[in-house]
């Protein structure tokens, strides 16, 4: 039994990372360029340059994915306004009774 079900935990371990990476990769897929989204039509090569530090797109694919993987798992708001604003206080207020 025990080892049926460490052949399941392994499977699973696989199977969430798998999922993990190719969301991440989606992501990656879509069309346009997101600092063009968030400058606008204003924007210059300095701004443009100083933005993709920011939100870490000057790094290689698997840098970002590991900290695409560490800012999901800790459950943030991770933008480059408010990098380490915790997700729970909007929710703790529109349901204080459930969420304490």
């Amino acid at each position: 039994m025990a080892k049926y079900l460490g052949k399941r935990f392994v499977a699973l371990v696989a199977i969430v990372f798998l999922v993990s990476v190719g969301a991440f990769y989606l992501v990656h897929l879509l069309p346009g360029d997101p600092t063009v989204a968030i400058l606008g039509p204003n924007d210059t090569a300095h701004n443009k340059a100083i933005l993709m530090a920011q939100l870490g797109l000057n790094k290689p694919l698997y840098e970002q994915y590991f900290i695409w993987r560490a800012t999901s798992s800790r459950a943030t708001s991770a933008s480059p306004t408010s990098p380490t604003r915790p997700c729970s206080p909007p929710w703790r207020r529109r349901c204080p009774s459930t969420s304490s």
